[in-house]
């Protein structure tokens, strides 16, 4: 290896057809790029470092090779965790399918596409999302039998994204599969949040100072949290903006970057 160069390439499927042009595989290479004074990214036929991601595009091989296993639900290579130096997991809920090369890595934020907009302030809540989720019909309606001024869509990731999360005083979060996701990230770079207190959540954030906590079916607390964030809105923006730094200054994908580069003995002085 060049003393001066770390060849590494990011494989995975670009879904820009699709609209999709903002998949973590993207924002992970988008990091390593970021800190490439002694990174290149290239297209060697075996480069120093090979990280494999979803959408699956096949398993390439580098000197290191590692896979990022991103849907927690849906495991798209379980045949093949054996094959990698290191499989990261987003969640480790299904520990039981770690090979023994499977380490934690959760996903992250990136401030320069989830960000606060300056728009005017139209709503209470704001539920981005797709509704076919279990439980998520379940937590609308509650708050819509309330007098709480709510709006339900969906939106591209990114600027649209966040420019309706921004039109309201807060947002919340309720995962299917009860695991951290990535829109505990990137929806908290945005507006406050209530998130539903998932397996892995205290490792990366803390209940108070970053967002609002609720336990699974329990609509009163939910509500509760809620209406925290309503009616004390300019304190709901503090937790909001200490979380933003809070993950800014450890839940980067820079920090993910350094983290695989660490993991896989690579690290150079950045």
């Amino acid at each position: 290896m060049d003393s001066n160069k770390l060849t590494f390439k990011v494989n995975y499927t670009n879904e820009e057809h699709r609209g999709n042009t903002l998949q973590v595989p993207y924002l992970l290479e988008k990091a390593f790029c970021e800190i490439a004074t002694k990174l290149e990214l290239s297209d060697p036929t075996i480069p120093d470092l090979m990280v494999n991601s979803m959408p699956w595009a096949g398993n390439l091989r580098g000197k290191k090779t590692v896979y990022w296993e991103l849907d927690i639900a849906e495991f798209a290579r379980p045949g093949e965790y054996y094959t990698f130096d290191i499989v990261y997991f987003p969640s480790m809920m299904n520990a039981a399918l770690d090979c023994g090369n499977g380490r934690w890595l959760p996903m992250a934020l990136d401030s320069d596409f989830f960000y606060p907009h300056d728009v005017k302030l139209k709503y209470d809540v704001v539920f981005m999302g797709r509704m076919d989720r279990t439980l998520r019909g379940e937590y609308v309606e509650r708050l819509k039998q309330t007098d709480l001024n709510i709006l339900v869509t969906q939106a591209p990731r990114g600027d649209e994204t966040c420019e309706i999360l921004s039109s309201g005083k807060c947002s919340f979060q309720v995962s299917e599969f009860k695991n951290l996701e990535q829109r505990n990230f990137e929806f908290t770079g945005v507006v406050p949040m209530v998130l539903e207190r998932v397996k892995d959540l205290d490792k990366v954030m803390t209940e108070g100072q970053h967002y609002r906590g609720y336990d699974r079916e329990n609509y009163s607390e939910f509500e509760s949290q809620i209406r925290w964030c309503v009616d004390n809105y300019s304190e709901a923006l503090k937790m909001r903006d200490r979380a933003i730094k809070h993950l800014n200054e450890n839940h980067s994908y820079i920090n993910r970057a350094k983290q695989i580069l660490s993991d896989t003995n690579l690290q150079t002085s950045f």
